[in-house]
């Protein structure tokens, strides 16, 4: 089970695309994730353009396979 005391982020981004990747190689693993997804719209007056952040979390024994699968180094 992942929770909040043992998860750790391996990707922040704002592209779906790469999102839905980065899903698809930790199932093809069996790697066992959560993610998190936050929009954002502009303020009253502006264009409201729309932006989604997504996060995916792993369990953090999982983490290091997670990024050497991914390739991604570790998030600041």
């Amino acid at each position: 089970m992942i929770t909040i005391l043992n998860r750790e982020c391996i990707y922040i981004g704002y592209d779906m695309k790469e999102f839905a990747e980065v899903r698809a190689v930790l199932e093809r693993n069996g790697i066992r994730y959560r993610y998190k997804l936050c929009t954002n719209t502009g303020s009253y007056g502006e264009n409201f353009a729309f932006s989604t952040e997504y996060a995916v979390y792993v369990h953090k024994r999982d983490a290091e396979q997670a990024r050497n699968l991914l390739g991604i180094g570790e998030i600041v």
